[in-house]
C-alpha cells in the first residue's frame, strides 16, 4: 500500500512539478529570448525612422531585463508591446478632408477659455484604396483659421474640396506627417 501511495505521489505531484519547472526553464532560457529578439528584429526592420528603432530597442531591453529576473510574464508583455509597435509601423493611411457636397467639411467651436474660436476639419481615415481604416475612421482635427478658410473657399468653388489631403501615416513611421498646418486637438463627436 505504501509503495502505491509513493508511486502515486511521484507520478501525480512530483513529476508534474518537475515538468513545469523544466518547461519554465526552457521558456526563460530559450523560447522567450528567441521570440523577443525575433519580434524586435521585425520591428527594427519595419522602422523607417530612428525614434521607432529606438522604441523597439527600449522594449527589447525591458523584455531582456524581465528574462534575467525570471519574469516570464514581463517578457511576454514586452513581446506583445513590440508586436503592437510593428503593427503600427505597418499601417499606412491618409487623412482626407471630408470633401463631398453632402459631407460636413468643417466647423468651429467657441474657445472654452479666452476669446476666439477653435476651427476643425472633418477627416476620413482611408487606406491606399480609399477604404475606411482603423477603429475611428472619421474624426475632426484642429486647424488654424487660415487653413479652415482656405478649405472652405475650396469647397465653395464647386461644392467639392479639391486639395483634401490633410496628412498621411507612412509605413515604417510612428506618426502622421501633416501636409497642412494643424493646431492640435481632435474630436470624435461634434454634432
Amino acid at each position: 500500500g505504501l509503495g502505491v501511495l509513493w508511486g502515486g505521489y511521484v507520478f501525480f505531484v512530483e513529476r508534474p512539478a518537475r515538468l513545469a519547472a523544466e518547461t519554465a526553464r526552457v521558456e526563460l532560457s530559450d523560447t522567450l529570448p528567441r521570440q523577443l529578439q525575433a519580434a524586435a528584429d521585425a520591428a527594427i526592420a519595419e522602422a523607417r525612422v530612428e525614434p521607432a528603432r529606438e522604441r523597439a530597442r527600449a522594449i527589447l531591453a525591458t523584455g531582456q531585463a524581465a528574462i534575467r529576473r525570471s519574469d516570464a510574464a514581463g517578457a511576454r508583455a514586452a513581446i506583445t508591446e513590440i508586436d503592437q509597435l510593428s503593427a503600427t509601423l505597418r499601417e499606412e493611411y491618409q487623412l482626407r478632408i471630408a470633401s463631398l457636397q453632402n459631407e460636413q467639411t468643417g466647423f468651429f467651436r467657441e474657445a472654452a477659455r479666452g476669446p476666439g474660436r477653435r476651427y476643425f476639419l472633418v477627416v476620413n481615415v482611408l487606406d491606399r484604396s480609399g477604404r475606411p481604416v482603423k477603429r475611428v475612421s472619421r474624426f475632426a482635427v484642429g486647424v488654424p483659421q487660415t487653413v479652415w478658410d482656405a478649405v472652405r473657399a475650396d469647397k465653395q468653388r464647386n461644392g467639392i474640396v479639391q486639395n483634401n489631403r490633410l496628412g498621411e501615416k507612412r509605413r515604417g513611421e510612428l506618426d502622421v506627417t501633416w501636409l497642412m498646418p494643424v493646431a492640435g486637438g481632435t474630436l470624435t463627436r461634434w454634432n
